[in-house]
């Protein structure tokens, strides 16, 4: 049940902050040294660049290489490193130490030094000569940058650049490179480094790492040129924030811990301690791990994550999938936007329409189920969860749309695949799924795979209607979904017409009913819409039990609509004269957007149209000669009936504002008190509406019909719906008088009603329980009336996140049962299923689930 007033929309909370670089940058070429080579942590005070074209005179220069014999003692036997032997076009010169080059020296420190990377055989720690092959020719520089920060961390950024412009070494020379020792200051006076190196010469101290047990990240004894691996954009760049970092140099595994934040890819992974594997760019994050990208959200006790190919493994995750732009937030080249900003407190911000299942009203032309809406906000718990780009598998899931804990509505399932299918398009593929109703109540589906996106679509699972008038009473139907490419959806919609059953034997093809439905969007601006519907599979009387309509929609200039339609026996409600059949009408229709009307309150929306109609002539005017010339006869005299053939020339304008007369102020967004009942806070109010609409049709004969309707109408609510009982109130009460002048030729577009009285009511009962009423009385009809009054009788079930409904209508002879499944949105942790009602917390702009 629609509230006539929502509060107004809440301004954006969250907003982008693009991530740059550090300004303290650090150039580390690393052209001359094998792929998987790295350098040790840097200690920055100032900012350095170091190309390649200077690394071979500052170790032709540099102190350690002419003190090797002075260090020789502690370094053992020196490592030969095979160079390679490409002739240069031009020999490289060593350039002489200077001043400049003895500054950059000390300001770099021992650890500038470039090393071999690799892992040394045990008997013979650093004596083994590397040939040249294991020096591949590399067209990027890795970027290692650090700042020191007041509490003793440093940030660290890796990325790579192309650059082709290093000279090459010399033929045949080989350099004498000791291990990478701490700065050269006495024993009682260390150096501290944001970064701690452990040393080549002590693999027995080595700390294990968790990517000694990730495939492909422990190091063998001498290790083989790595796999190829796609190069990183100069944009690519890995930012680590942390208490602490060290790097393992034997592993090439940079290990950091205390409130680690890891950038890259538009990808933020957080958590109490990470491994990061640089030749492989593997990272392992352990301990509240979290990784955001964009609007999504994963968390876990552990996180195996692969930078470069966006895959990974999540244990014990559970997390916020936010469907509309889930395709976006995990391409390759997602943005970071806002991924450094710090977590908000949790809070509800909105409640969305949601999904809606069934006959909505009980006079729709098909009778058939369908699901309208959209859900765009879900979170998860699972076992684990392996993602692959924007596909993710999981096992062992619950997934709920309630943004509290613990959920009343749960879908669970043993394997769970979510693939985006397109913008705003999500597949979720459930094994055994089913839905459990306040931890309790279990439902299963019958239906496995479901598409959420903006179009209508069958519920999944089967559905109850009511329709004596086509359908002999109560049926039972059930849709499948074919995807027409991406573009378009096929439903196919079979009946079992149960009333008709009993009385007529199921073995009678009058007992099944079927509905084929296609929906397509060819381009962005254009819907394609087409019903066929057959009321019974008995063809034998295929001109009345069959109902088919074709609409083409294009957007065009201003948001207006040109609508190309066709139907065949269309069914409308005429108010006092019951439905009533239009055999065909084929036409062009441009329809307008609602227009403001500057700050008046006041809306406009107008329309024009042009129709060729076969439809029944005015019965009142049946005896008329200008009708009876319109009739078709046989040659008898007589006629099959009452049908004639024109074209339809119409125009209409509605204006309408709505004065607010009074509105309360709604409870908190709390599970106990706005939200116990509803998706939405009930926000008390007492307004008056006032409308005006006119509408002037010409028909191809020369008669022209036109009518004025003006209406009046107050409405409103009371009670917060947050008390088990009687706290709600709904009402509306609205007059309109139609002043009518000319006469149509058809029945169908008869205004026959002159004054018409609407009243609507809507009760809380007990607990989540409300009755409505809603009717309409004709006050003043020009003619005879079929019925005095248009009234439907609502049950209803409302709970936070989802509501059933049924309602039924004694003139219509209809009837129909609905469920919705309400959409919410939030920031912050909602926190585990299990736990409370969730909470989030701020530390050091960190994102800290709330257990």
């Amino acid at each position: 049940m629609p509230y006539p007033v929502l509060p107004p929309d809440p301004p954006p909370v969250i907003r982008s902050v693009p991530g740059d670089l550090n300004a303290d940058t650090i150039a580390i070429s690393n052209h001359e040294v094998p792929e998987y080579a790295s350098a040790e942590a840097i200690e920055t005070f100032e900012t350095f660049a170091v190309s390649s074209k200077l690394l071979t005179p500052l170790l032709a220069n540099h102190p350690l290489v002419h003190q090797s014999e002075t260090w020789a003692d502690s370094l053992g036997e020196p490592l030969e490193i095979g160079l390679p032997t490409t002739e240069p076009s031009t020999p490289t010169q060593f350039a002489p130490q200077t001043a400049d080059t003895r500054s950059q020296e000390d300001a770099l420190g021992q650890t500038g030094v470039p090393t071999a990377e690799f892992a040394p055989t045990p008997s013979e720690p650093f004596s083994s000569a590397v040939p040249a092959a294991a020096f591949p020719e590399l067209n990027s520089e890795l970027y290692f940058a650090t700042s020191a920060l007041d509490s003793g961390g440093g940030t660290m950024q890796v990325a790579a650049e192309e650059d082709g412009t290093d000279a090459a070494p010399l033929p045949g020379s080989e350099l004498l490179v000791p291990p990478l020792i701490p700065d050269a200051s006495p024993p009682d006076e260390p150096s501290e480094t944001l970064l701690e190196t452990t040393p080549l010469d002590r693999p027995g101290d080595t700390p294990d790492s968790p990517l000694d047990n990730v495939p492909g990240t422990a190091p063998d004894a001498v290790p083989p040129p790595p796999a190829p691996v796609d190069p990183i954009a100069a944009q690519d760049v890995i930012e680590l924030d942390a208490d602490r970092q060290t790097y393992n140099e034997q592993q090439q595994v940079f290990q950091a811990d205390g409130n680690v934040e890891l950038r890259f890819r538009g990808a933020v992974l957080n958590s109490d301690r990470l491994f990061v594997n640089i030749p492989n760019r593997i990272a392992v994050a352990e301990g509240n791990a979290i990784l955001t990208r964009g609007e999504q959200v994963l968390q876990g006790d552990r996180i195996e994550y692969n930078l470069v190919q966006n895959q990974g493994l999540i244990q014990n995750a559970r997390g916020e999938l936010f469907l509309p732009s889930i395709a976006d937030d995990t391409a390759a080249d997602a943005p970071s936007a806002g991924a450094t900003e710090p977590l908000p407190p949790f809070q509800v911000i909105q409640g969305l329409p949601g999904l809606s299942f069934g006959l909505n009203t009980p006079n729709q032309l098909s009778g058939s189920a369908r699901t309208q809406g959209q859900l765009s906000r879900l979170r998860y718990e699972a076992d684990d969860i392996e993602f692959m780009g924007a596909v993710w598998q999981a096992s062992n899931v619950r997934i709920t749309n309630d943004p509290f804990s613990p959920p009343e509505l749960e879908l669970r399932s043993n394997r769970v695949t979510v693939t985006p299918l397109g913008p705003g398009r999500t597949e979720i593929r459930a094994r055994n799924p089913r839905l459990v109703f306040d931890q309790g109540f279990s439902l299963p589906l019958l239906q496995e795979r479901l598409v959420i996106d903006n179009r209508e679509r069958n519920p999944g699972l089967f559905s109850i209607g009511f329709d004596e008038r086509d359908r002999g009473g109560l049926f039972i139907e059930r849709g499948f979904d074919f995807t027409i490419g991406n573009v378009g959806l096929l439903t196919l919609t079979p009946q079992i017409l149960v009333q008709r059953g009993f009385d007529e034997g199921f073995g009678n093809l009058d007992s099944y009913g079927l509905i084929a439905r296609l929906t397509a969007n060819p381009t962005p601006t254009t819907a394609v819409r087409a019903n066929a519907i057959f009321t019974t599979l008995d063809l034998g009387d295929f001109e009345d039990t069959f109902r088919g309509s074709l609409r083409v929609q294009q957007q065009v200039v201003a948001n207006h609509t040109l609508s190309l339609e066709y139907s065949y026996r269309d069914r409308l409600f005429n108010g006092s004269l019951g439905f009533q059949n239009v055999q065909s009408s084929l036409g062009l229709v441009v329809t307008s957007p609602n227009v403001p009307l500057g700050n008046t309150g006041i809306n406009l929306n107008y329309q024009a149209g042009v129709q060729l109609i076969n439809a029944n002539a005015n019965n009142a005017r049946l005896n008329d000669p200008d009708i009876i010339d319109l009739l078709n006869f046989n040659e008898d005299g007589s006629r099959d009936n009452n049908r004639i053939d024109l074209a339809r020339y119409q125009v209409s304008a509605a204006l309408n504002r709505f004065f607010p007369l009074w509105s309360g102020t709604p409870l908190p967004r709390t599970p106990d008190q706005g939200l116990r009942y509803t998706p939405e806070p009930v926000v008390p109010f007492l307004g008056l509406n006032i409308g005006a609409r006119g509408v002037l049709s010409a028909y191809s004969n020369g008669e022209t019909q036109s009518v004025f309707t003006g209406s009046i109408g107050i409405s409103g609510q009371f009670g917060q719906f947050s008390r088990p009982f009687l706290d709600y109130t709904g009402f509306s009460l609205a007059y309109s008088y139609n002043a009518v002048g000319g006469e149509t030729p058809f029945d169908f577009d008869r205004v026959n009603d002159i004054q018409v009285l609407s009243l609507g009511l809507t009760q809380q009962i007990y607990g989540p329980f409300r009755l409505g009423i809603r009717s309409t009385l004709y006050l003043e009809s020009q003619t005879d009336r079929e019925n005095d009054a248009d009234t439907t009788f609502t049950l209803e079930y409302s709970r936070r996140t989802y509501s059933i409904s049924v309602s039924y209508s004694p003139q219509r002879q209809s009837g129909a049962i609905g469920f919705r499944i309400n959409d919410f949105n939030w920031v912050g942790d909602p926190g585990p299923f299990s736990t409370g009602l969730g909470a989030a917390s701020e530390l050091d702009g960190r994102r800290i689930p709330g257990d």
